[in-house]
């Protein structure tokens, strides 16, 4: 691996610049907090079944002519705190797997995790708008929801496109501003300054996303919205098998998620209305 400037492998240090150095640790200093507040916090439930399974759809139809490829996750929380381990699932079928997060603690956190689960990957310590890999590594980028969690995403998804292999696919998924009640849920948490992850996370229709993707070289190839599910639900899910003692409830959760799951799998345009987040497939020309 060929290390940048504002990145480096767990236990490595490097030279940065002082505005890219600050960002960072800032950054860094951040998701390590949330590290701490919300480790164990999650639990086992349908929700994170669910979240999982739709990426792994999304990988399966998109990405499937990559089976044997490079592939790079652009953040390690939900395998450092979550039970949906989606990038220790891709490693048990590749072995050429990377994630990156900015934060250390998360990306220990992680690498612990793989260890137990005898996953075989590469983990990196690095911020996504500032790449630790050269140009042309990757076959397959997962991007989860990562870019959605600060301003700079035009800086990202050029990095993103640096480090694509010519012809390779980027799967990415953003919060959409097409679902209102999750439009106005991050509406509402800017305008009383209640973000639960520092920065007021944008949303994204899936067209505004589409347009900048194309601005940046990408091919677009593929458009849909996954996780049909309320704002606020997989908390009240969350806490409903975390207190464990009320089987009706988590009945009606179950039944929740099935529904979901059927939103989830038609073709109707209606989806966009209920997706939590807006997936894209691009491509690089």
């Amino acid at each position: 691996m060929k290390n940048k400037p504002g990145a480096f492998r767990l236990g490595q240090t490097s030279q940065r610049t002082e505005a890219g150095h600050s960002q960072m640790m800032l950054g860094a200093q951040y998701w390590d907090t949330i590290a701490e507040k919300m480790n164990s916090h999650y639990v086992r439930n349908p929700f994170f079944q669910h979240k999982r399974d739709e990426v792994l759809r999304l990988i399966n139809r998109w990405g499937r002519d990559n089976q044997d490829a490079t592939i790079l996750k652009t953040d390690l929380y939900e395998e450092a705190l979550e039970p949906d381990h989606l990038l220790f699932d891709l490693a048990e079928k590749n072995g050429k797997v990377w994630g990156i997060d900015i934060s250390p603690r998360l990306a220990k956190m992680a690498k612990q995790k793989a260890r137990q689960r005898r996953a075989h990957l590469n983990l990196c310590v690095s911020d996504v708008r500032r790449l630790a890999f050269k140009d042309n590594k990757f076959n397959l980028i997962i991007s989860t929801s990562t870019l959605d969690h600060f301003p700079e995403i035009d800086v990202a998804l050029r990095e993103l496109h640096r480090v694509l292999k010519l012809k390779g696919v980027i799967i990415l998924t953003l919060h959409n501003t097409t679902n209102l009640p999750v439009y106005f849920m991050y509406k509402l948490m800017k305008f009383f300054k209640k973000y639960p992850f520092g920065y007021a996370e944008g949303t994204y229709s899936s067209w505004k996303i589409k347009q900048l993707m194309k601005s940046i070289g990408f091919k677009i190839e593929g458009c849909s919205a996954i996780i049909h599910v309320p704002p606020f639900l997989p908390t009240i899910i969350n806490e409903v098998y975390r207190r464990g003692n009320s089987k009706i409830l988590r009945k009606i959760c179950q039944k929740i998620i099935g529904l979901s799951e059927v939103i989830g799998k038609s073709n109707s345009f209606l989806k966009y209305l209920t997706g939590y987040c807006v997936a894209v497939k691009g491509t690089k020309k």
